[in-house]
């Protein structure tokens, strides 16, 4: 394992912290790391995988097919279930917000963006957006990952 200071996250060379140093800015970084695997669970997340089944004609995939599932710690917060009058009956939509860890979405190599699914108490959310969140140290490295998720229905 590389030194705190020449780690890749805190190489970057717009990233001096005011009153602190790169290993200050990596030590926070990995300790945000380290807390959400302690803290929050483990939950299934699947990568929309945007090689397979694609359509040579319209550039669009016809049936969505995803990566196998990698464990990743994640905060959930689920809103409210909601109950709509659609045009075939009452539907049920619930939306959500998740947040990763930046660290843990490198480390696992995964880039969590529109299109992909979690899996949370037997429920599969689909994100919609995503967006950097938590900067570090006055800088502008990122801690973590945020994301709005809907519910959707296995098919």
């Amino acid at each position: 394992m590389p030194p705190l200071e020449e780690t890749e996250q805190a190489q970057k060379e717009h990233l001096t912290p005011l009153a602190g140093s790169r290993r200050d800015l990596e030590f926070i970084i990995r300790t945000n790391a380290e807390s959400f695997w302690l803290i929050y669970p483990a939950l299934r997340f699947f990568a929309l995988d945007r090689a397979r089944g694609h359509d040579p004609l319209y550039g669009e995939q016809p049936k969505p097919s995803y990566n196998t599932a990698v464990l990743v710690p994640t905060y959930v917060q689920i809103q409210p279930q909601e109950k709509l009058l659609k045009r075939f009956g009452i539907q049920e939509e619930q939306e959500a917000i998740a947040v990763w860890s930046c660290r843990v979405l490198t480390d696992l190599g995964l880039d969590p963006v529109t299109g992909d699914r979690l899996e949370y108490l037997g429920r599969n959310f689909e994100v919609l957006t995503t967006k950097l969140v938590d900067m570090a140290v006055n800088t502008q490295c990122p801690l973590n990952k945020l994301a709005t998720l809907k519910n959707v229905a296995v098919r």
